[in-house]
């Protein structure tokens, strides 16, 4: 009876005998879930050992129980608590390292950066100093940035400055000078300077005719046949080809027939003798009677003819004989052989020839054997057909086919339908026989099968009721396939009510699970986070709900994947924006815009002002550049040329062109190419940009640059004392001033005529004297008779006449 109830922290329910979960929820572990899983685990722990799947950012450990170190950047590796990346100026797998001082730093920061790996500096040393970490000063001899500059000719070879080069206050060898002793001063190329300081020419045997300014000595060695200091010396003619060695003049080989270091000893031998000890070196290996070898003291005594590979270079015995000959000489001859034995027996033979046999093949072979060969003892290789025996002189039995073994006359194989050893029995009619083809082989089992529903080697067994369509195994009796819902040998145990589609047939277990279950028998539950099932032998979820991974799908994905992640190492579809990495665990570079590749972590573009497949360099001052290459694609507003070095003129308004410099809008007042030339000051509004003409012109002035002056008689502008004219041509923009008239009004009103315009008729002036141009007054003359007034244009009533 089912008495007991499961844990509560049971998933899926628990085994009816002993109470175990079958799974535990998200968060406890044990047979019987009863324990908790460390609240530093993420997703979960595993059931027996309370393992943390994984753990929450900034902690690692089997059970999630260690803190990450302070500098880690996105947390640490789970097992080991190897920080996944460290903040600038530490590296180590736990980013417990500080970077060298002497690390260059990031531009524009002052701490140092270095790998995380091994703490070699990313951006490269501080000048004068060297080594993957940047620890070491320059090597004597070297200074600069990376210490790839080489130090001058300091004097007596002392160190020179590793950052700048400089030598200091010792100065520089002779020969040499400025501050870092690079500049040669002396003798030319090819002389040198003699005791006396005069400048001597080098030695005419030096390689290449140069040599060392300062004590002659040859620079690239000797030319062939020359050596010591100053190639003055010749080397011995017993060197071969005259050459020798440049410092000591030591023969690199001698000539024939000399030895010793100096070649200066003579050999005694034909083929020359050891360079070392003088030894004759013997020629002693050859393969035909044409290549004559020698033996000897002096190696002048031939081999013998019939030497094969020579013979010793002391005795003149025969290593080995031509084939049919032996003895120390190999001048014996050996019979009925391929080839004889140079031994103490005197010509024993290695094979013999066909038809003979014996120590030395004097014997003739039976004559049963087949093709008339036998071994060396006499025996035949084989027997004629129809014949055994070791002479092959008894008859095989009369059921065989063909032939029968060669000692006990066996059959090899029988005629039809007989078997047996020697073929005298006859084959079980319940093998299946077709035609043309034998019932059963000689031992008497069936060829084909047996015929449906027998077995046995002879067919004389049924084979169980329960096989499907009756067929069994020939030798065992066992079910070729059980009918749907059985299993065993013989069919006869039904499977588990869980399979779906059946079972195996040897152990009952279910082929096929349904949905939700695995186990051999399929009484397991699927965990909850596995998604279209798992898999029916170990339960691993086929698919994980998103936001899993794992075989059971019990960890979650890092937060900062998007999309989810890979089922089975959790490697992230894709990444949070800013981040990249299989796990998304890495920070894209702070100068990448719009994020970075998730495999690479390459920038996809950059922030202004920077380039490189990360960002990580500089763009030129002045410039906004290409990711890839760092050249400049425009410059920044006030600067020009290739490389943005080149200021614009501070007159350009809105910059200028970024090829010529060439202003592209001059601020106002001023004109030119460069916007260098100042407008006329008369101008109003600036001036045209090529030739400089004005605009527009001040009240007062006209021409195209403005400068000239309006007419005085032109009328002025409302409220000022300034005339006003048009600039294209200077006439009057409103008019003459009262008693003008004219384009320019330089012309007094005609006779009769008065006022502004010239436009009003004069009065009537005594004597038709013409009126004031400006006010129409007839003054003194006074006005006709019958008129009065200032301008004579009023009829006087009084008048009589």
């Amino acid at each position: 009876m089912c008495e007991g109830v499961c844990n509560a922290n049971c998933n899926g329910g628990c085994d009816r005998e002993g109470a175990k979960c079958y799974s535990c929820i998200i968060g406890f572990y044990g047979d019987e879930c009863e324990h908790e899983c460390n609240s530093n685990c993420y997703g979960g722990c595993d059931r027996k050992g309370g393992k943390c799947n994984s753990c929450k950012t900034g902690f690692y450990g089997e059970t999630c129980e260690n803190s990450c170190n302070s500098n880690c950047i996105s947390g640490c590796d789970r097992l080991d608590g190897k920080c996944d990346s460290c903040v600038n100026g530490y590296y180590g797998d736990t980013c417990n390292e500080i970077c060298s001082s002497t690390c260059k730093s990031v531009v524009g920061k002052i701490t140092p950066i270095c790998y995380q790996s091994n703490g070699t500096c990313i951006e490269g040393c501080q000048p004068g100093t060297r080594g993957d970490n940047c620890g070491d000063d320059c090597e004597h001899g070297y200074y600069g940035d990376g210490c790839s500059s080489n130090c001058g000719k300091c004097y007596d070879n002392k160190e020179c400055d590793s950052v700048t080069g400089n030598c200091g206050i010792e100065g520089c060898k002779d020969g040499f000078t400025g501050p870092k002793c690079d500049i040669e001063a002396g003798c030319e190329d090819g002389y040198y300077e003699d005791p006396g300081n005069s400048c001597t020419a080098c030695s005419k045997n030096c390689q290449l005719g140069t040599c060392n300014p300062v004590n002659g000595y040859c620079t690239y060695g000797c030319i062939a046949g020359y050596y010591g200091n100053n190639c003055e010396q010749k080397c011995d003619t017993k060197c071969y080809m005259d050459s020798c060695y440049p410092d000591t003049g030591r023969c690199y080989v001698c000539k024939s027939g000399w030895y010793g270091d100096m070649c200066d000893q003579r050999c005694n031998c034909r083929n020359g003798c050891n360079r070392e000890n003088g030894r004759c070196n013997c020629q002693t290996h050859h393969h035909t009677s044409s290549q004559i070898s020698y033996y000897g003291s002096s190696c002048r005594q031939k081999c013998s003819e019939y030497c094969f590979y020579g013979c010793d270079k002391y005795s003149g015995r025969c290593h080995t004989c031509v084939e049919k000959k032996y003895g120390d000489n190999c001048d014996k001859n050996c019979s009925n052989c391929h080839q004889c034995y140079n031994d103490q027996d005197g010509g024993t033979c290695d094979s013999c020839e066909a038809g003979q046999y014996g120590d030395k093949c004097d014997l003739k072979c039976p004559e049963g054997c087949e093709g008339g060969v036998c071994s060396r003892d006499g025996r035949c290789h084989s027997c004629k057909l129809g014949y055994y025996g070791d002479q092959c002189t008894a008859s095989c039995p009369s059921n065989c086919l063909d032939s029968c073994g060669r000692i006990d006359g066996k059959c090899k194989d029988c005629k039809f339908n007989m078997a047996g050893d020697f073929c005298n029995l006859t084959c079980s009619d319940r093998c299946l026989l077709r035609q043309n083809q034998r019932r059963c082989y000689q031992n008497g089992t069936c060829v084909l099968k047996c015929v449906d529903g027998f077995y046995g080697e002879m067919c004389n067994m049924p084979c169980s009721s329960k096989c499907d369509y009756g067929g069994c195994d020939q030798q065992t009796g066992k079910c070729n396939r059980c009918i749907m819902g059985y299993y065993g040998d013989t069919c006869n145990m039904l499977c588990r009510t869980t399979c779906d589609g059946g079972c195996k047939q040897s152990l009952g277990e279910c082929i096929k699970c349904h949905n939700g279950y695995y186990g051999a028998n399929c009484e397991r539950l699927c965990r909850v986070t596995c998604d279209r099932g798992c898999d029916k032998e170990s339960g691993k979820c086929n698919y994980c709900l998103r936001g899993h991974y794992g075989d059971d799908c019990s960890i979650l994905c890092r937060v900062t994947c998007v999309g989810g992640c890979d089922k089975i190492a959790g490697k992230c579809n894709s990444c949070m924006h800013g981040h990249h990495g299989d796990k998304c665990n890495r920070l894209c570079r702070v100068t990448c815009e719009g994020g970075c590749d998730k495999v690479t972590g390459k920038c996809r573009e950059c922030l202004s002002g920077y380039h490189g497949d990360t960002c990580d360099l500089k763009c030129d001052k002045h410039c906004i550049c290409e990711k890839d290459n760092g050249k400049c694609i425009t410059c920044k507003t006030g600067y020009y040329g290739d490389s943005c070095g080149y200021k614009c003129s501070s007159t350009c308004e809105d910059g200028c062109d970024r090829t010529s410099g060439k202003c592209i809008k001059c601020y106002d007042s001023y004109y030119g190419d460069r916007c260098e030339e100042v407008c006329n000051s008369n101008c109003h509004g600036g001036c045209e940009r090529t030739g400089g003409k004005c605009n527009s012109c001040k009240t007062g002035n006209y021409g195209d640059y403005c400068n000239e002056a309006c007419s005085a008689n032109c009328k002025e502008v409302d409220g000022t004392t300034t005339p006003a004219c048009f600039q294209k041509n200077g006439t009057c923009t409103d008019g003459c001033q009262p008693g003008r008239r004219g384009d320019y009004r330089e012309i007094d009103c005609e006779n009769g005529y008065y006022g502004d315009g010239c436009s009003s008729n004069c009065g009537n002036c005594y004597d038709n004297t013409p009126c004031d141009v400006v006010t129409g007054r007839c003054g003194a003359v006074g006005c006709q008779e019958g008129f009065t007034g200032p301008k004579c244009d009023v009829e006087d009533v009084l008048y009589t006449g």
